[in-house]
């Protein structure tokens, strides 16, 4: 990291993530499906029930598992605005209010050109935040907060409804013997 301070061209914004939470106001929207995948790219449950020896039934009213596609999530936002003149920030804060991305109504939408969808935006509101820089002149910021509307999946998404194997072991309490093991499929 060089030892001086770098050049900066005013204005310009910053925006820095600050935070992701797990919306449990939104929990009911999360979609729950059947499942009757292995969760990897193994063969489906019927598949590796065809290879077993002797054949095992699948019952089809039973499904494999559930699986949760996707968990809504509430990503934080600061939007920061860095101006040398106060014609300059009001400037910028006029624009960024009457645009959807920060609207003065406080609810907008972004648009993700990855998926090519529109997320729910919330103006938290915003503060002044001006401080001098090295050279002891004003610049003026604002600090907006906003809140974007996501869902992501989930790392571990499949909850078994089926037993595939039982393991045990009996172990001696006082002495930690273990005495039986077993290991059946069900």
């Amino acid at each position: 990291m060089p030892s001086q301070e770098r050049q900066l061209t005013y204005p310009f914004v910053t925006i820095d993530l600050i935070d992701v939470v797990f919306a449990t106001d939104r929990v009911h929207s999360m979609q729950v499906v059947d499942a009757d995948w292995w969760p990897s790219t193994t063969p489906t449950f019927q598949e590796y029930a065809d290879l077993l020896t002797p054949p095992m039934t699948l019952d089809v009213d039973v499904p494999y598992g559930r699986t949760i596609l996707f968990q809504p999530y509430d990503l934080y936002y600061s939007v920061a605005t860095h101006c040398r003149y106060a014609v300059q920030d009001r400037h910028l804060q006029a624009q960024l209010l009457s645009t959807a991305y920060m609207p003065l109504n406080n609810i907008g939408t972004l648009h993700v050109p990855a998926d090519d969808t529109q997320r729910w935006l919330d103006n938290m509101g915003f503060s002044r935040a001006d401080y001098r820089d090295s050279e002891e002149k004003v610049v003026h910021r604002k600090v907006y907060a906003a809140k974007v509307s996501a869902h992501m999946a989930v790392s571990d998404p499949v909850a078994y409804s089926k037993v595939l194997q039982v393991f045990g072991i009996i172990n001696g309490i006082a002495d930690g013997e273990q005495y039986a093991s077993w290991q059946n499929d069900a």
